[in-house]
């Protein structure tokens, strides 16, 4: 004899409710799992993460997509709140990729703290916080040439670090005089 199968349509449950309950009562049996084994399921977690970094990658690569706009916000808000803490993080990335903070400080030092072109001391943000000065650098090679306001760096990036565009503009200027 065989038995039938209880569902819960059945038992006079729509789905949408046995789910729910089953939910709401695994969520708090899951919950108390996981605060009582909390150590064990985290190197078990990293144990499987560091033998499986292309799935992790892929995963987090999905999930980036996925939440785009939400990600787009969450650091939006933050750096709303921490526009001190932002700015120094922004400043570090950029001397840390190109030369370390201690290079940067020399740097900046005997350029007198100005812009290596122009002699002003106006970063991209148009004040007088040297720091904000751009890290030029040779695009072939890589190498650090200096630093330079905002105005500089972005005409040599207009002339596309071209000696003889930057020469003939000198021609013209000359003639203009």
């Amino acid at each position: 004899m065989r038995f039938p199968v209880v569902t819960p349509a059945r038992m006079g449950y729509n789905l949408s409710m046995a789910k729910r309950i089953r939910s709401e009562k695994t969520k708090e049996s899951d919950r108390a799992y996981r605060n009582a084994h909390r150590a064990e399921i985290d190197a078990k977690t990293k144990a499987w993460a560091k033998a499986n970094p292309d799935k992790v990658r892929a995963y987090q690569r999905a999930y980036k997509q996925r939440n785009a706009a939400k990600i787009a916000n969450q650091k939006q808000a933050w750096r709303k709140q921490n526009p001190e803490k932002h700015r120094a993080a922004n400043q570090r990335w950029k001397i840390n990729r190109r030369m370390k903070i201690c290079d940067f400080d020399s740097l900046l030092n005997s350029q007198g703290g100005l812009c290596a072109i122009c002699g002003t001391n106006k970063g991209f943000s148009g004040g007088g916080d040297n720091r904000r000065l751009a890290i030029d650098h040779c695009h072939t090679t890589g190498a650090v040439r200096g630093l330079l306001c905002g105005n500089c760096n972005r005409m040599l990036g207009l002339v596309k670090d071209s000696v003889e565009t930057l020469k003939s503009a000198i021609k013209y200027l000359e003639k203009q005089i």
